[in-house]
């Protein structure tokens, strides 16, 4: 039993110190701080597909670990994405002077935590039918935590398309475009019943991934961390919409084959 309950540690561990960093997102975007309010919502991201990988490793996976990995990113990878979503939007509001600006924002807010929240407690009292199949039942909650992380940094860090001065901006061009026009939609896939591939099982992704994400963050060459972010942004919009399509077909290879 102590055994057991040693293998349990780490990767709990792990799990708190990914919330707490979702905690300290919130008090950082609170305080105007977006762009270390961004990093550590990535940070959390990290943790969260770190701490499940590490469980696997030591054999010490639990029920316990489970939960608290769903309350985690409730926190982390719900409420702090989508406070730091109502703050972009006082960011906005601060330079076009609306009335309908700030109550779009705590609209898109609230969506972004009742989605989150709803499809970690569907995760958790549900069968998910894809659960065994490699995928998930809607968009995992890191999509839009994600899709908010990305764009608040690089707006803040000043990140442009490689070799164009196209900013990744949250007031104006075409990225700004995107990223407004994508973000209401992202809540809706969470609930959806789409099949999601889980992009943590496969290390080799998981590894770009993480490796993109770190030059991104910490490289401050602009040639390096503008290829990097274009190479997320790229992921995570054929993740979004790409990835289902690619899991259905195949899913139907071997009963098309059989």
């Amino acid at each position: 039993m102590s055994e057991f309950r040693w293998r349990v540690v780490p990767p709990c561990v792990l799990t708190l110190v990914a919330m707490l960093a979702g905690v300290a997102a919130i008090v950082q975007a609170l305080e105007g701080n977006l762009q270390n309010a961004a990093t550590l919502i990535f940070a959390s991201m990290l943790l969260d597909g770190v701490d499940g990988a590490v469980a696997r490793l030591l054999r010490g996976t639990s029920k316990f670990g489970m939960e608290l990995d769903s309350f985690s990113d409730a926190i982390a990878l719900g409420a702090a994405p989508g406070v730091l979503v109502f703050q972009l939007t006082r960011e906005l509001n601060a330079a076009m002077q609306t009335t309908w600006l700030p109550k779009a924002g705590a609209v898109l807010c609230a969506m972004i935590i009742c989605a989150g929240v709803i499809r970690l407690a569907r995760f958790r009292l549900t069968n998910d039918p894809h659960k065994d199949k490699g995928a998930y039942q809607g968009l995992a909650i890191g999509g839009p935590a994600g899709w908010v992380a990305l764009f608040t940094f690089c707006h803040a860090a000043e990140v442009t398309l490689p070799g164009t001065a196209i900013p990744y901006g949250i007031s104006e061009g075409p990225l700004a475009i995107l990223f407004w026009v994508v973000l209401p939609v992202l809540p809706f896939l969470e609930i959806s019943s789409i099949p999601y591939p889980k992009p943590t099982k496969n290390l080799y992704k998981f590894g770009l991934f993480a490796l993109c994400l770190v030059a991104m963050l910490t490289v401050e060459v602009h040639p390096v961390r503008d290829v990097a972010a274009l190479l997320l942004l790229t992921y995570g919009l054929w993740y979004v919409l790409g990835a289902p399509v690619l899991h259905r077909y195949q899913q139907r290879r071997p009963r098309l084959a059989s």
